[in-house]
């Protein structure tokens, strides 16, 4: 049937009616930011910090930690990019 499993990724939500996943652009943003400040050598600590001065919302709404950050950018490394 083609249903999904599992988590959906940050920069991702699913459409409750095609049940396909869409873009979310803010998301996408944050993403193009943490691609870029890891490639110019920040790290997840560096990068949380960044995220949270600017207010840009985490995915479970309470602030960027390295964790989080380190998690995405592997997840990145792992599908090719989101």
């Amino acid at each position: 049937q083609n249903l999904r499993t599992g988590n959906i990724p940050y920069g991702w939500r699913l459409d409750e009616t095609t049940q396909r996943l869409v873009e979310v652009p803010d998301e996408h943003s944050a993403l193009e930011r943490m691609r870029l400040a890891a490639s110019l050598g920040s790290g997840p600590a560096a990068i949380a910090r960044e995220l949270n001065g600017d207010g840009i919302p985490s995915p479970r709404g309470n602030g960027w930690n390295r964790k989080t950050v380190w998690r995405i950018l592997q997840g990145i490394k792992t599908e090719g990019g989101n």
